[in-house]
């Protein structure tokens, strides 16, 4: 599976693994120090497809070959990522500077030696560095990007937003010059989502439109393929990794329950005081086993212009409170109707059904109640939810998002 001929493609907000199918990224990150962790992380995380490998020291390639050729065999994306700053605390945050002169210099060097060893193994991909600074972003990734595209690697590679992404800002507010990230091919955005980002709140709604918005600006930043997918690089428990959040279980459903997104990596396998999924022991935390329920269970999310049964749970968050819903009835060979048109702008909140004729339905995104509204995301999954008691032979034609 490692050896391929076929890359990862970016294109148009998705990402298309070599076998041809949608890639969606369920993993976790650790520390270079901890990949003698690989059969076990395995173990403990059936289903695992992506790691985020946090590099705090340029070593030689032939250092990560073993720990690489273990997860890539299973068909697990590496992405190798450099986690030191300027301060030497290497915490991220957006601490220190851009990387310029000889520091910069030893960067370049690691990357294009790690991107030449691994041109030919699609699963090994890349990350600039990890919550940079805004001052000087541009010609630092720039300098990151062509290191590793020189080195002959095609790879798709994680572009940083600084801190992890900040609430109310996009590619504008950072300073990042959208010219240079046109001209720049398979890329990904990645942002990080804690409970500071919704200023700790414990309503779920709130947080949920908060990740929402950080992922719409996300996607702003233009690109030479299209719209950007956007990755959760991190999300956890704890803004400053030694308690839990307020809103930990809020933002951590909200992470994995985004379909906005393509994919969610959990922070940390072990990262100290707090954010671990394993203890001291090597056992699951309450965090670890919330995130081993998601790998193992999650199914890549649902896209626009899928066909897809509504229950009572909707769509499992649609990203954002508004958006046109069609409903169309299921064939008997098990095709569907073809969708009609979206509703028109203003149209009321109703959810209806014409089983005599057997067309289709339109709705604007405020439903009635839902049967549980515990488990709805957003008013469009309330809307699907609402719709499932009418007629539970209903299916949802996924519609584009209404921002």
């Amino acid at each position: 599976m490692a050896a391929s001929n076929a890359h990862f493609q970016v294109a148009n907000g998705a990402i298309t693994a070599p076998d041809g199918g949608r890639f969606f990224a369920k993993g976790l990150n650790l520390s270079d120090s901890q990949m003698g962790d690989a059969a076990q992380i395995l173990a403990a995380f059936p289903g695992l497809n992506f790691v985020r490998l946090a590099i705090h020291t340029y070593d030689s390639p032939d250092t990560y070959a073993a720990f690489i050729k273990t997860m890539t065999d299973r068909g697990v994306v590496v992405a190798l990522e450099d986690h030191t700053n300027t301060t030497g605390d290497d915490s991220g945050g957006a601490r220190g500077e851009a990387f310029t002169g000889n520091r910069l210099i030893q960067e370049l060097s690691w990357y294009s030696a790690v991107a030449e060893a691994n041109a030919a193994n699609p699963y090994v991909w890349f990350g600039t560095d990890n919550e940079p600074p805004p001052e000087g972003l541009t010609a630092w990734q720039k300098a990151t990007y062509d290191a590793i595209r020189d080195a002959g690697n095609a790879a798709p590679i994680l572009i940083e937003l600084p801190g992890g992404a900040w609430p109310d800002l996009d590619y504008r507010g950072y300073g990042m010059d959208p010219v240079v990230y046109q001209k720049m091919v398979n890329i990904v955005a990645d942002i990080h989502y804690y409970g500071w980002e919704a200023q700790f709140s414990t309503d779920q709604q709130v947080v949920n439109r908060q990740l929402s918005q950080l992922i719409t600006y996300a996607k702003e930043l233009p690109s030479g393929s299209g719209t950007l997918p956007v990755i959760l690089g991190e999300y956890g428990p704890s803004t400053d990794g030694q308690d839990d959040d307020a809103n930990a279980m809020q933002s951590i459903q909200a992470a994995q329950q985004s379909t906005a997104t393509s994919g969610a990596v959990a922070f940390a396998w072990h990262a100290g005081a707090n954010d671990n999924l394993v203890d001291s022991q090597g056992a699951l935390t309450a965090f670890g086993h919330r995130v081993a329920q998601y790998i193992a269970q999650t199914p890549a999310p649902v896209t626009v212009d899928d066909v897809v049964a509504a229950d009572a749970n909707g769509l499992s968050g649609l990203g954002v409170e508004d958006a046109t819903m069609n409903f169309v009835a299921a064939s008997g060979d098990g095709s569907s109707s073809a969708a009609a048109t979206p509703a028109p702008e203003g149209a009321p909140a109703a959810v209806s059904w014409d089983a005599a004729s057997a067309a289709t339905s339109d709705l604007s995104a405020a439903p009635p109640a839902a049967p549980d509204a515990t488990y709805v995301a957003t008013a469009a999954d309330a809307a699907a939810a609402a719709a499932s008691t009418t007629d539970s032979a209903l299916q949802v034609l996924v519609p584009q998002i209404q921002t």
